[in-house]
């Protein structure tokens, strides 16, 4: 097993040991995925230290501070703070990622024989999919990143986002202070999926915990995360005296088009109609 070269790069097995305030909320559970015997893409974890040492070499703990002190949900809108958000962003994707962080993130990529390859680069912020707030689609992630400057630059993306208008009203609303949430960043190997979409392990409409809900579309997920489309979607029942799932009610969605990657790295939306009326998944895949 690879092991990670220092504190900052953590391989999925190290994400797990060291939890979720330095994996963060998905890159722990990524972990706990390859901890369980599923097929996770090779990669690792940019631990939340790594977002610390950043704000300390760039100099940039006091505008943090300034906005934790003064920016509320009612107030962000006023002029000056979206100026002072707007310039710490800026600052953060201006800045220089600490020298001894870049390497460890090249020798790990390099041993694993994935760092010319496409990357996704997920935020992973310390208090995502926690019992208190899910984060979902507030921090940003960047697909299809090629080679390791570009692996760079989306990682001081996944930063910036921290401090977007959106995360800084989610926070605010949930009354969680902007110290509670550091974020990591998952880099990991891109999957260029056939079909790809989002489950819930209880109906998110109904609340009912017996009925599995799956979203998928044709290529990439991020479409159906977006909500770029109307996807198909699957209900399944999972009483407890039944070993599989089973599929109960399927809905076609009009899946307008799809996402796909870009020969040069990053994503494209292709609006076609071709995917209108077919299924995405079989029923076999569906239950399986």
């Amino acid at each position: 097993m690879i092991k990670s070269t220092g504190k900052y790069f953590l391989t999925w097995d190290e994400a797990f040991q060291f939890g979720i305030q330095q994996a963060g909320g998905k890159g722990w559970n990524l972990g706990r995925l390859a901890r369980y015997g599923f097929k996770i893409p090779l990669g690792g974890v940019l631990t939340t230290r790594a977002y610390d040492e950043f704000i300390k070499h760039n100099s940039l703990e006091d505008r943090v501070k300034n906005i934790s002190e003064s920016v509320t949900f009612g107030n962000i809108e006023e002029p000056k703070n979206q100026d002072q958000l707007s310039q710490l962003r800026e600052k953060i994707k201006a800045g220089s990622i600490p020298q001894l962080i870049i390497e460890e993130v090249r020798t790990m990529l390099d041993s694993l024989g994935i760092l010319e390859r496409p990357m996704a680069v997920r935020s992973s912020a310390s208090a995502e999919d926690s019992a208190k707030a899910s984060f979902a689609g507030i921090h940003e992630s960047f697909l299809n990143a090629r080679g390791l400057s570009n692996i760079l630059e989306a990682i001081k993306g996944c930063y910036a986002s921290l401090w977007s208008n959106q995360a800084i009203v989610y926070r605010r609303k949930l009354t969680i202070s902007d110290d509670e949430v550091v974020t990591g960043v998952v880099v990991m190997e891109m999957v260029d999926a056939q079909a790809a979409g989002v489950g819930f392990t209880c109906d998110p409409q109904t609340g009912r915990r017996d009925i599995l809900v799956i979203n998928t579309n044709f290529g990439l997920g991020e479409s159906v995360v977006a909500g770029t489309v109307e996807p198909d979607t699957y209900y399944l029942e999972a009483s407890t005296w039944r070993a599989i799932p089973q599929l109960v009610e399927r809905k076609t969605g009009r899946k307008e088009g799809s996402t796909c990657l870009k020969e040069n790295g990053g994503t494209k939306f292709v609006r076609t109609t071709e995917y209108s009326t077919r299924q995405v998944l079989s029923d076999e895949q569906i239950e399986n």
